[in-house]
């Protein structure tokens, strides 16, 4: 993801869900939280959503079609590629509690378009079919 293709979307995986996110900024400069591909950390904006152990906090069928969404912003979050090396894991430890607690709860992937349905998808496959027209003009 190159820092002048800002906003994108991307998809986010936090609390069980994947849930398609815009991208609001990269960071580049912590070398152990990069993916192995250099994929940078993200600051990520989404439509916050009930978990599954929360029924109660589900809107009814009204409130959805009226309420504002609640948007959630996470920052620094990884990709799904990413491992912290031997080293890093020496330094801040290796059990699984103490790798998530310097990784975070969330990692992105990339967008595939046709993966989810939802209104994006339309636009995004508009912005494929032009990029496709021009690159072949």
């Amino acid at each position: 993801m190159s820092q002048a293709k800002l906003p994108s979307i991307v998809l986010i995986s936090i609390n069980g869900q994947t849930l398609p996110a815009l991208v609001l900024s990269a960071r580049f400069g912590e070398v152990s939280h990069l993916g192995k591909n250099g994929e940078p950390l993200l600051t990520l904006a989404f439509v916050k959503q009930a978990l599954p152990s929360q029924p109660h906090k589900k809107p009814t069928v009204f409130q959805a079609a009226v309420a504002v969404p609640e948007i959630q912003i996470e920052h620094d979050v990884v990709h799904a590629s990413h491992e912290f090396d031997e080293e890093f894991k020496r330094k801040h430890g290796s059990t699984p509690a103490q790798i998530a607690a310097q990784r975070g709860h969330a990692e992105w992937s990339e967008y595939a378009v046709e993966a989810i349905d939802t209104p994006v998808k339309e636009v995004a496959l508009e912005e494929k079919a032009e990029a496709a027209e021009k690159a072949s003009a």
